[in-house]
C-alpha cells in the first residue's frame, strides 16, 4: 500500500492515550525532534522526568499515540487539555 493512499484510509489508524510503557518511544521521538533544532540540547533523564510528569497528569494533559497498521512506527501527539 502506498503511503499517500494509506494516509487517507483512517480506518487503519488506531488512536489511544499514551501510557508509561510508551516512554521509550516518546523519548526517541523527542531525541529526533531535538536533533532538528540547534537551539535545543537533548537531556534524556530530564526528558524522561518531564514525560513522566505529563503522563501522570491526566486531568490537565493528554498524550496520544496513533498506531499505523501499515508500519511499525507510532506517531505521538502531546496536547494540553482545555476546559
Amino acid at each position: 500500500m502506498e503511503f499517500d493512499q494509506a494516509m487517507t484510509d483512517f480506518s487503519k489508524i488506531q488512536i489511544r492515550p499514551a501510557i508509561h510503557s510508551d516512554m521509550d518511544s516518546l523519548v526517541t521521538l523527542l531525541k529526533e525532534l531535538f536533533a532538528i533544532e540547534d537551539d535545543f540540547e537533548f537531556d534524556e533523564p530530564l526528558q524522561r522526568k518531564g514525560l513522566a510528569m505529563v503522563l501522570s497528569d491526566t486531568e490537565k494533559r493528554c498524550v496520544l499515540v496513533a498506531k499505523l497498521s501499515w508500519t511499525r512506527t507510532d506517531l505521538i501527539c502531546l496536547s494540553k487539555k482545555y476546559p
